[in-house]
């Protein structure tokens, strides 16, 4: 079982900003494994929700890319660390009818998970694994409507519980507390995740939920980077391993609703290297 997580589970782990999957799961690379990822993103939408939780319409399409290097690995068989980087580029028309166009890197963020518990119920076993996480900014970017980020520096206080079936089903809830340094508001996320892997598939279909009840609000905030954004989004990912070393995915999100924030729909896709 191990072994097969190890070339599995890592895929549902490509992050590349605030609108993906959650940074880590259940799945451990064990001892000495570790796996580097290359993925993309396009996201779109021409309408956002206001602070109020009214629907604003863009001046025109708001297109998002973005490429993110993510890596993984096992310093045990119960201790594991992932790091992500992206590279975000956006283009879009603003409100006088001008092209707008920024790119830079935005937040390095880093995790550590450890599994704390792991039962075996016969047919199937539960695993508990606290995680820590640190982001902050890589590049001092512009934040304001166009910006590729927040510049918010703080910790992510995260908690996963996770059944996996010996046919290949597995479940997965986390609930995490966002702890991020003024002006920046903190705030809590919610991950539910359901889904089914072998060795050479895995699928998953996932809801999340982010809540900053602080901050400011758009359309008119004083300071962009103390805007609260809060969504709930669902997702599905793809993912299949080519060989024992390399494997290739692709997924998909939509924001249902949320406060300060664009109704999006996101495509990804990537490759990842096991070593």
């Amino acid at each position: 079982m191990k072994k097969t997580t190890f070339l599995l589970g890592f895929i549902s782990l490509i992050t590349t900003a605030a609108f993906s999957q959650a940074p880590v799961d259940g799945f451990y690379p064990g001892k000495g494994n570790g796996a580097v990822a290359v993925s993309g993103s396009f996201e779109q939408y021409d309408s956002f929700f206001l602070g109020n939780g009214s629907e604003a319409n863009w001046a025109g399409d708001y297109n998002v890319n973005s490429i993110s290097l993510y890596g993984t690995y096992g310093i045990t068989e119960d201790l594991g660390i992932a790091v992500s980087i992206p590279y975000i580029m956006i283009s879009t028309i603003n409100f006088q009818g001008d092209d707008v166009t920024r790119k830079d890197l935005q937040d390095i963020n880093i995790y550590a998970k450890y599994r704390a518990f792991d039962k075996d119920f016969g047919s199937w076993s539960l695993a508990i694994s606290p995680a820590l996480g640190f982001f902050t900014p890589l590049t001092n970017y512009t934040v304001d409507f166009y910006g590729v980020g927040q510049q918010a520096t703080g910790f992510d206080l995260r908690g996963i519980a996770m059944a996996t079936f010996d046919n290949g089903l597995f479940a997965e809830l986390q609930g995490s507390g966002l702890v991020r340094f003024n002006p920046a508001p903190s705030g809590s996320t919610f991950n539910v995740k359901a889904g089914y892997f072998n060795s050479k598939w895995y699928a998953d279909i996932y809801y999340s939920i982010q809540s900053i009840p602080g901050g400011e609000d758009l359309p008119d905030p004083e300071d962009f980077e103390a805007l609260g954004v809060s969504f709930s989004k669902i997702g599905l990912t793809v993912a299949y391993n080519v060989t024992n070393a390399i494997g290739i995915y692709a997924g998909g999100a939509y924001v249902i609703d949320g406060l300060s924030v664009g109704q999006s729909t996101r495509y990804s896709g990537g490759a990842v290297w096991r070593f």
